[in-house]
């Protein structure tokens, strides 16, 4: 659930993130994922795998607020921004690098 990527939602989920509304959000992404048969470019499994590791990150948010900040950020990003391009590299890179996930290879 790359933010970057969804935005036609995006402001939906930047509020229910301002909100600290982290149990909202993987069913934010659930209908966003059950209405796009492709976006920019990606599989449907793409989509949902994507989602699905997003609402993840998000429920461990619920417990640990702090796992979402990321302060080094100083190019003018959110910390969201940077959280979901985070996620992204690592779901979607080609690499044989064991932290990288890989499902885009």
């Amino acid at each position: 659930m790359c933010v970057r990527l969804m935005s036609q939602r995006r402001h939906i989920l930047y509020l229910a993130a301002a909100e600290g509304r982290f149990e909202s959000i993987p069913a934010i992404l659930s209908v966003i994922d059950n209405t796009h048969e492709k976006l920019d470019g990606y599989t449907p499994s793409q989509i949902a795998a994507k989602n699905n590791h997003m609402a993840t990150v998000c429920e461990l948010a619920r417990y640990d607020i702090s796992s979402i900040y990321d302060r080094s950020y100083i190019d003018g990003r959110s910390v969201l921004d940077g959280l979901f391009e985070n996620l992204f590299n690592k779901m979607f890179t080609n690499s044989t690098n064991k932290d990288n996930i890989g499902i885009g290879q």
